[in-house]
């Protein structure tokens, strides 16, 4: 379990698992927008373990910056890339990220 979930794929079922994820006295982030706006969930995990919640709205006009931080090294995204697959191993992909979570940060799928 993790001391800080960001939860940024703005599927409700993702929103709705990031609790089981973080460890009790923890922090979810919740940066992606969930579609219906509605999430189902457990309020129990929430409350069982004293989860802090914060929510951060995506901005405009951010990607120039971010695109110019990471060119010059300001910030440096490629430790963040756990896993690179071809298009042909898409399967093997998912299965990694699937069983091993305390691994994967993000799986990349390239079409070469």
């Amino acid at each position: 379990m993790a001391d800080v979930v960001f939860e940024t794929a703005g599927a409700s079922k993702a929103t709705a698992s990031t609790f089981h994820y973080c460890a009790p006295g923890g922090c979810l982030v919740q940066v992606g927008w969930p579609g219906g706006n509605i999430v189902e969930m457990n309020i129990a995990t929430f409350l069982d373990r004293e989860l802090d919640y914060v929510a951060v709205n995506r901005y405009a006009n951010s990607f120039p910056t971010a695109i110019k931080w990471i060119s010059d090294g300001r910030i440096n995204v490629k430790d963040l890339i756990t896993g690179r697959f071809s298009l042909d191993e898409i399967s093997e992909a998912f299965e990694y990220s699937s069983n091993n979570p305390d691994k994967v940060i993000k799986t990349i799928v390239i079409n070469d």
